[in-house]
């Protein structure tokens, strides 16, 4: 009975020791960062010297700085990354000192590493260097006409930049290529998002000087590079060489604790999922966390999904902080003829709604707080009072209302509270079904939302909330054919507001 007894205890420490064993711990790395390359066949003049460095500049600002979790050695050499990783080891000798002044810190200045030429060898074993490469540039673009002399003439406004990068990875050890994380803004959907962003930000289609046009042109092509090392950021914290693994060593019901914190660069509102292993080795999760705490060389996380154990598996779940959302909204609108006070539309309208939110909580350590934009497009439809029967068939509205602003989510567990504040343009389309009148108005004001999310998984949720439109009326209406403008009592019409409360619901996802 005892042989009995000690066998079985045998079995259940051996299946710990393997579920043990599974169990990883993140160590620190260090990069060696060389300049970028480019392919030689890309046409003449869409990279250079310039726009070369502009990528290395925007790579250390982006990468460099926020990724804490290795230790950066910046080379600057004639050599070429082909012949540093064909020996590594006399490379590292014969310029320990240049590499150490190299490091950079993430205060984005470069400082005498602490290091001594062991440690620098020693760093062998466990680093890599990272070679960022421009495989494609392609220029588009954008003419608009203007008169010069009597003459129209079209000029080039603005330009659009498609550009295929990629990182390339590879064992300082070995030699080999390990990993290669690619992104362009031609066909990948988030490179196409950010990019398209930044390129709106400077997209100015006055017309311009030649030394303006060569300024706009850097300044796109810089957006367009920004919005590709936003995700291709992203996408390095995800590869199994840099991700993130920690164990749990202190649980609550509602949080999960860990040793790594400001020392690994573990920012605020971080993804972290929790799994367990069965003695077959198969995976499970069992929490799914945000980053709430951050200390010294301590971090924790508020657990919205599930419920975590000591000793569970940590790992990062690397996203960009994007959430996406689109659904139905129920919007005011109102138009009052002055003729006797008639209302031809009144009342709530179902709207089609999209819309974004963007984490700030990582740059301003404060948790879940967002840069928010949410659009909504609806219909009106007419009455038929009495006393104008049939007059409301030959005419239709389109109402289209956009707001930017900030939002703060307070969660408990998986469901949120929501609140949010935004400045609001609302824009009007009103038109003859022939299309022979069309009239055009907007407005400006601001709108107050609040609500409510559930997680239904770490990256789906379902949301609802209400909103409060402050909208005055238009100060000027258009007649689009003629091209005549007058206020409100020229057009006859006593209110044309959006204004007012409205609500809404839908599906979101996190990018």
């Amino acid at each position: 009975m005892k042989k009995i007894v000690l066998v079985i205890l045998f079995c259940v420490l051996l299946a710990g020791m393997v579920s043990a064993a599974e169990l990883e711990t993140y160590e620190r790395k260090s990069l060696f960062l060389f300049p970028a390359g480019y392919n030689p066949e890309i046409a003449s003049g869409l990279i250079t010297p310039e726009r070369l460095q502009s990528i290395d500049t925007r790579i250390y600002d982006m990468v460099v700085k926020e990724f804490v979790r290795v230790d950066f050695f910046d080379v600057q050499s004639d050599q070429s990354f082909e012949e540093f990783l064909a020996d590594a080891d006399t490379f590292i000798r014969d310029n320990a000192r240049d590499i150490a002044s190299q490091r950079m810190d993430a205060d984005g200045k470069f400082k005498e590493a602490m290091v001594t030429l062991d440690d620098l060898l020693k760093t062998l074993e466990n680093s890599y260097a990272l070679v960022p490469y421009v495989e494609s540039v392609k220029e588009e673009v954008k003419t608009k006409t203007f008169t010069e002399n009597g003459k129209d003439v079209d000029l080039p406004v603005s330009y659009k930049y498609t550009i295929y990068m990629r990182l390339d990875l590879y064992n300082t050890s070995t030699g080999a290529k390990v990993r290669t994380v690619k992104a362009n803004n031609g066909s990948n959907l988030m490179g196409m998002l950010f990019s398209s962003v930044g390129d709106s930000l400077v997209n100015d289609e006055s017309k311009k000087t030649e030394d303006e046009l060569e300024a706009l042109k850097e300044r796109q092509f810089n957006a367009a590079v920004g919005g590709l090392l936003t995700v291709l950021k992203k996408d390095l914290r995800a590869i199994p060489e840099f991700q993130i693994k920690a164990v749990a060593s202190t649980v609550t019901a509602g949080s999960i604790g860990f040793d790594m914190g400001k020392d690994t660069g573990i920012r605020m509102d971080q993804r972290y999922k929790a799994f367990t292993y069965d003695e077959e080795g198969k995976r499970r999760m069992t929490a799914f966390a945000k980053i709430r705490k951050i200390d010294a060389n301590y971090s924790e996380a508020q657990v919205l999904i599930g419920r975590s154990e000591e000793g569970d598996q940590i790992l990062e779940d690397p996203k960009l902080g994007l959430n996406v959302h689109a659904g139905l909204a129920y919007v005011p609108f109102n138009l009052k003829v002055m003729s006797g006070g008639t209302e031809f539309i009144s009342g709530q309208h179902i709207a089609f709604l999209v819309g974004a939110d963007y984490s700030l909580a990582s740059a301003i350590n404060f948790s879940e707080f967002y840069l928010t934009a949410n659009a909504r497009i609806s219909s009106p439809a007419f009455e038929d009072p009495e006393g104008f029967s049939g007059l409301t068939d030959e005419w239709s509205m389109n109402v289209s209302t956009v707001d930017v602003g900030f939002m703060k989510k307070f969660y408990l567990s998986r469901f949120a509270i929501t609140a949010g504040l935004s400045g609001t343009y609302s824009s009007y389309s009103w038109t003859t079904e022939d299309e022979s009148w069309e009239y055009t108005a907007n407005s400006i004001g601001a709108t107050i939302r609040g609500g409510a999310e559930i997680l239904i998984s770490p990256s789906f949720y379902a949301y609802g909330q209400l909103t409060y439109d402050i909208l005055a009326n238009p100060s000027e209406i258009k007649e689009e054919v003629s091209g005549d403008k007058g206020t409100l009592e020229d057009a006859g019409l006593e209110d044309f507001n959006a204004g007012g409360v409205g609500m809404a619901f839908g599906l979101g996802i996190t990018f």
